[in-house]
């Protein structure tokens, strides 16, 4: 049985990702909804594959984790508001993309 190449295996890694990235920089969705479909998707991953492209998307991963939609919650304890979870967003849609 042949074994994927690991820059296949990354391709495919990416494949799975681009959608819900790129219709959030897009604004087709809410930074709520980004939220919860990227959550899910990087958490239930089976086979993330470790790469410097890995390590964007995990680092997209923390971003989600910095994001606080309540204006009230985010000025008492910090965050990251739907702009700013955006423009992380881009910046990785942009390094993963081009």
């Amino acid at each position: 049985m042949e074994t994927m190449s690991t820059s296949a295996a990354v391709q495919q890694m990416l494949d799975r990702y681009e959608e819900v990235i790129r219709r959030f920089v897009t604004g087709e969705t809410t930074a709520d909804e980004f939220e919860s479909d990227y959550r899910q998707l990087f958490a239930n991953d089976p086979e993330k594959v470790e790469s410097s492209e890995h390590q964007a998307l995990e680092g997209l991963a923390a971003e989600v984790d910095d994001y606080i939609s309540d204006p009230e919650t985010r000025d008492q304890i910090g965050g990251l508001d739907g702009d700013a979870l955006r423009a992380c967003a881009r910046a990785t849609y942009r390094r993963l993309y081009g």
